[in-house]
């Protein structure tokens, strides 16, 4: 079945009750894990080259010689093409060219599942039998010809939905390893039961919808929905990302996006918080106007919160304003940075100094991304919902006491639960209070554990080195800690409140050290908060966020002397409970 992406019920159903094709070099296995792979879902196998030979009554090096490669492409395509809607229950091993030849590979995925199978030169030297491989076995120098022809196709099978890496290990493993993923993944075997929600951020004439997509193919509804919006050809639209996505999600949606027939600027950033500074916006807003793109172009936000932050911020400055969507690829962004219209970058004294309001045409979560996420991302995403359930206090704060190890472990169900969960709140939020103008509530709320945690995080930066400064969730998990702990400091909070937090934290993966982190540096930074005002006498408060227990949330004008003072005092015996990193 081929489906128009805009359908969104159609193209679920058929992409969960489509075929799982493997792609992949010659010598990678693929048969032999997607017979194994099929034997594991209980469905049927297909070989794509025997379907060729069995037709042609050649084996593939006969119809090579006879025919020549062209032929055999066109005959490999035109088989692929036919096989998809024939083959719903089916795991079909492909032949190493198969996804290179026109549009087929973007017809296997409107069709099913595509799953790379990569494997390295040596591993596949080792194993390969060159009298059966009619591009190898005339070859002068076979190794240096697969490393060509690997580089030639590298870009065609990154566009596949999923990755798997052989590393040497057995066929068995890797069929056990990818069977396993795809049943804890849920929409397999067959069946339909999930959809792509959508709820509404209500902002008036700006209203925008945010998707939640739970399936391999998020990038073509993405591209559908774009173009609902900004017809392609109008204007070069530019798509600006980092490192990290740039190689496991961009070829895939730039495939999308250019078949919907937009011209795409791509940029790519460096990874890490540093990459927010004026010195990258004013960068990749020189690259986007040297792209070609003008005051009808959008800019398309594909990455976690850094790159939603300042691609927004760039949007909202280029020619005085463009329009942009975001695409959240982390767990932190799809519940953060991509929802609401804000946009910032740093300055070294402080985080988010420098920004504006510039809410998107739409949000489209891609939640199948999140299953690339380390452990320590999807920590720090679970950080964020820490805040959004704590500010709840209701159901979704039920949800994550109690499966707080099931949410660390990144279950792709859970997650999809708690990301629509913590957006339905920030959504509300924002329709009643979009600039933050509610002195004492409001969209002010959604920076309870942040005036520490930015603190925490900005001084990070440059100490520890990158790869050890805290993530945004690690330092908001300390902020909601400091909350707790100036509550009962002031008298106001549950006696446990500190104690009940820090547990929690410490079950979802994140660090819970605050005190040492606390010296005169940091609290010197916690001055530098874009929430503090003038307050009696003229004298300089922050808006701090207090948290005297689940859903029970005030904001209590401080002087950073006190606020320091109240973060100091002695605190639960429980509050250091739960490990420490950088």
């Amino acid at each position: 079945m081929r489906a128009d992406p805009g359908d969104a019920r159609d193209v679920l159903c058929a992409a969960q009750r489509g075929p799982i094709w493997l792609v992949g070099m010659m010598g990678t296995g693929k048969s032999t894990v997607g017979r194994l792979l099929a034997e594991r879902l209980g469905r049927r196998f297909i070989d794509l080259d025997q379907v060729i030979e069995g037709e042609a009554g050649r084996t593939v090096r006969e119809i090579f010689a006879d025919d020549g490669e062209t032929a055999f492409r066109a005959r490999e395509a035109e088989v692929a093409q036919r096989l998809g809607p024939a083959s719903h229950d089916a795991v079909i091993a492909t032949g190493g060219g198969t996804p290179c030849e026109g549009d087929t590979v973007r017809g296997m995925k409107a069709a099913g599942l595509v799953v790379w199978l990569r494997a390295d030169v040596d591993d596949v030297m080792r194993r390969i039998d060159l009298s059966r491989r009619p591009l190898l076995a005339e070859a002068v120098d076979p190794r240096a010809r697969w490393i060509d022809l690997a580089q030639a196709r590298e870009a065609r099978y990154r566009v596949a939905d999923v990755t798997i890496e052989r590393r040497g290990r057995q066929s068995a493993d890797v069929a056990d390893e990818l069977a396993s993923w795809l049943e804890a993944f849920g929409p397999f075997p067959l069946g339909c039961p999930m959809e792509v929600d959508e709820l509404t951020v209500e902002l008036g004439a700006r209203r925008y919808p945010i998707y939640f997509d739970p399936l391999p193919g998020a990038e073509e509804r993405f591209a559908a929905h774009l173009a609902r919006r900004v017809p392609p050809g109008q204007a070069p639209i530019g798509v600006v990302t980092d490192e990290t996505v740039a190689r496991l999600h961009l070829p895939r949606y730039l495939v999308a996006l250019q078949h919907r027939g937009y011209r795409v600027v791509p940029v790519t950033l460096p990874g890490g918080e540093e990459s927010k500074s004026l010195a990258n916006a004013g960068a990749v807003a020189e690259a986007l106007a040297a792209g070609g793109l003008d005051r009808r172009s959008t800019v398309v936000a594909l990455g976690g919160g850094v790159v939603c932050d300042l691609a927004g911020f760039v949007a909202s400055v280029l020619y005085r304003g463009v329009a942009c969507a975001h695409v959240p690829t982390t767990l932190l962004a799809q519940v953060d940075a991509s929802v609401g219209g804000k946009t910032g970058v740093n300055l070294p004294s402080g985080k988010n100094l420098i920004g504006t309001f510039h809410q998107p045409l739409l949000v489209y979560a891609d939640l199948t991304a999140l299953a690339t996420l380390d452990g320590r991302e999807v920590a720090s995403g679970l950080g964020e919902i820490a805040k959004h359930a704590l500010l709840e206090g209701g159901p979704l704060w039920t949800l994550l006491e109690a499966r707080a190890e099931e949410a660390r472990a990144a279950s792709p169900s859970l997650l999809a639960e708690l990301v629509r969960a913590s957006c339905r709140l920030k959504a509300n939020v924002v329709a009643g209070d979009e600039r933050e103008l509610e002195p004492a509530g409001g969209r002010l709320l959604l920076n309870l554990g942040h005036t520490v945690g930015h603190a925490l995080e900005i001084r990070s930066l440059g100490h520890r080195g990158a790869s050890g400064s805290l993530r945004h969730g690690e330092a908001v998990g300390l902020g909601l800690i400091a909350a707790a702990r100036v509550a009962c400091a002031l008298g106001g909070g549950d006696p446990d409140v500190e104690a009940r937090v820090s547990t929690l934290i410490a079950r979802l993966g994140l660090p819970t050290d605050l005190d040492p982190r606390l010296d005169a540096a940091a609290l010197a930074a916690v001055a530098v908060d874009k929430k503090r005002a003038l307050g009696d006498g003229g004298v300089s408060v922050i808006r701090y966020l207090v948290l005297d227990g689940p859903g029970r949330v005030r904001v209590e004008p401080l002087a950073p002397a006190r606020l320091a003072e109240l973060l100091r005092a002695p605190a639960s015996p429980h509050h250091s409970i739960g490990r420490s990193h950088p």
